[in-house]
């Protein structure tokens, strides 16, 4: 099991910790102990679109909308999907687990802070125009 999990300890609906408070994870103050790698959730990541529909489209044909739905339903849903297809990569000094997807869906599962962190940078495209910009200029 990795540090972020140890951490958190098992996960309370009703007492949901902040990311931003977990030490040795994401802070917004430059000083970062962890580092995530991850592609855009959308826009030109084919594999996430389709795999996406796919796991969306029993609910949109039964006229489901998906931000109804309980949240331990939706991150079963979107923890393998980000897994996948969205997280690269981590690092960090005395994580204690390698990035493997099996870790990644484990860990997405067990910490929603951190899922709802990603999805919210993954789904923020300003996070990825400077590299679409210098794609563009040839750099």
């Amino acid at each position: 099991m990795n540090k972020l999990v140890e951490a958190v300890g098992e996960f309370d609906e009703a007492t949901s910790p902040d990311i931003q408070g977990i030490s040795g994870v994401y802070t917004p103050d430059g000083e970062t102990m962890f580092r995530v790698r991850f592609r855009r959730a959308g826009g030109m990541n084919d594999d996430f679109n389709k795999a996406w529909e796919k796991i969306t489209r029993t609910y949109r044909r039964g006229g489901v909308d998906m931000s109804t739905l309980a949240p331990k339903v939706q991150r079963n849903l979107t923890a393998p999907l980000y897994a996948r297809h969205v997280l690269i990569g981590w690092e960090a000094e005395d994580f204690g687990t390698e990035f493997s997807v099996d870790a990644a869906e484990a860990t997405l599962k067990k910490v929603p802070a951190f899922l709802d962190w990603l999805v919210s940078q993954a789904t923020n495209q300003s996070n990825f125009v400077q590299r679409t910009r210098e794609n563009d200029a040839g750099n």
